[in-house]
């Protein structure tokens, strides 16, 4: 009878020991995939800022009197 609570209460705790390292797995793969997301959010962001910065340098550019004209 104890034998047997034994290998039973192991089996349980391997049952839940596996259980676990999955939900780790899982926490893990979702915590780079959130890591993944920002990264590519900062990046939009970046691009974005650095495409409206281009653009108005870009205006100042075109408004100014050009200097060698006669």
């Amino acid at each position: 009878n104890y034998k047997k609570r034994k290998s039973e209460l192991l089996a349980r705790f391997k049952d839940e020991v596996c259980e676990y390292k999955g939900f780790v797995d899982i926490s893990r793969r979702n915590e780079e995939a959130e890591y993944q997301r920002k990264v590519q959010s900062f990046s939009n962001v970046r691009s974005e800022r650095f495409m409206e910065e281009a653009t108005l340098l870009h205006k100042e550019e075109n408004q100014r009197p050009a200097r060698n004209e006669k």
